[in-house]
């Protein structure tokens, strides 16, 4: 399973929307991920290992999660990383295998 399509749509207005957030400080050390979304507000302390990248793929595995579990229509994902987005629609991953991997397969799972 590799490259799926995701597809920018402004438009939708039904179903879940969540807006997903990763960072590090590296000030401190801290990682974390958070989603927003109106009835789901949660935010992960992730290892101190972890990189941009892997905090912003967390978050929307966990919106994704989210949006499964509660089977609310479709959802839409807002997120200001166009690396997620990019590693996503790659053909092969070649890092964050699992990560990206757990992902596709919640993508698929919505349809």
């Amino acid at each position: 399973m590799a490259g799926l399509p995701i597809k920018v749509d402004m438009t939708q207005t039904e179903g879940i929307s969540c807006y997903t957030d990763g960072t590090v400080n590296t000030n401190i050390p801290a990682t974390g991920a958070a989603v927003y979304s109106e009835r789901f507000i949660p935010y992960w302390r992730l290892s101190d290992s972890c990189s941009t990248l892997q905090t912003e793929l967390y978050a929307i595995k966990m919106a994704l999660q989210y949006s499964i579990q509660n089977e609310r229509g479709p959802v839409t994902i807002h997120t200001d990383s166009l690396s997620s987005v990019q590693a996503l629609q790659q053909y092969r991953f070649k890092e964050n295998i699992k990560l990206l991997s757990s992902i596709q397969t919640f993508l698929c799972s919505l349809g």
